[in-house]
This record gives C-alpha cells, sequence and structure tokens, in this order.
C-alpha cells in the first residue's frame, strides 16, 4: 500500500499498453480485474478485505473467453507529456488522475 509508484505504472502504461477489462468478476473487455474488491482499512459498503493478501495473478496474455479481440489488438498506450500540444490549449493547467490497484 504505502502510496505504490505511480511512475513505473505509467511508464507501462506508455512502452508496454495495458488491454481493456472490468470490475472483478464481469465480462467487460479482454481481462477482468481478478481480485475481488474491498474496504482495505475502512468501513465501506464493499466489505472487509480478507486477512491474506491474495496472490499476484500470472500474467497470461490472453484474453478472457469469449472476448473476440486478439490481447495485442485489445492493447491501449497513454502517451507521455511531449507528445501532447500545448499549443492547443496555451497556458491551460493539465490534469489526469491514474487509479492503480494492487
Amino acid at each position: 500500500c504505502n502510496g505504490g509508484f505511480p511512475g513505473a505504472a505509467w511508464s507501462y502504461w506508455v512502452h508496454k499498453g495495458i488491454v481493456t477489462g472490468g470490475n472483478y468478476d464481469s465480462d467487460k473487455g479482454c481481462m477482468p480485474y481478478p481480485i475481488k474488491a474491498c474496504d482495505h482499512h475502512v468501513n465501506g459498503t464493499l466489505g472487509p478485505c480478507d486477512k491474506t493478501i491474495p496472490p499476484t495473478p500470472r500474467c497470461v496474455r490472453m484474453c478472457r473467453k469469449g472476448y473476440n479481440v486478439d490481447f495485442m489488438d485489445d492493447k491501449h498506450y497513454g502517451s507521455v507529456e511531449k507528445d501532447h500540444h500545448p499549443e492547443e490549449q496555451p497556458k491551460s493547467p493539465k490534469k489526469l488522475q491514474l487509479q492503480m490497484r494492487s
């Protein structure tokens, strides 16, 4: 937990790409999230997390059964700041959000 390392996640997205997906136990996208969501250190609506941390899922590089797009064709890539065109929106602030789940 301790905040993770967003820079590494962003770099991975830019250089290696990330496939589509949905929430745990959904039929959305190439690879839905494989771990059930839970309330970590808070009281919320999802229920508490298990006492044991689930193992990191293996990277299978295949889309789920029934999803008819090839894994490599489903990948989306981020971009680096220099790829944006500041002349299109001069002096406008830039913001983005990267949600990391681990």
